[in-house]
């Protein structure tokens, strides 16, 4: 079972949830609202419509918000919880990360025979 749902779409890792993210890592879910709209809307480093895309949802007959992001604006956002279940996403995406990268040749030979290839 994955520990985060990522989904790929035209060649690029995304997070299905912020808000799952959130509150499975142990974050305060009375602050939630507080959280997104300063890590998410108000964050220098991220856009709309480029990083992630805002979801209204239904949650006990309120709607509240939720976010589709950039499995690298996830990264970001993991990176500044301070959660033992945080440190465990944070484990989770380096070994994601190193089981889907190319491996790069050990030496001159085979970076050779990997370029004639």
């Amino acid at each position: 079972m994955d520990l985060i749902r990522i989904e790929k779409k035209n060649g690029q890792d995304f997070v299905s949830s912020l808000k799952e993210i959130y509150l499975d890592a142990g974050m305060d879910k009375t602050h939630w609202s507080r959280w997104y709209v300063k890590n998410v809307e108000e964050n220098l480093f991220f856009a709309e419509g480029q990083e992630y895309q805002t979801l209204a949802i239904e949650a006990n007959g309120n709607i509240t918000k939720d976010f589709v992001c950039t499995l690298d604006m996830a990264k970001h956002l993991i990176m500044q919880m301070s959660t033992e279940k945080a440190f465990s996403y944070r484990q989770y995406l380096i070994d994601y990360e190193n089981n889907n990268k190319t491996k790069l040749p050990g030496n001159y030979k085979e970076a050779l025979l990997a370029l004639v290839a």
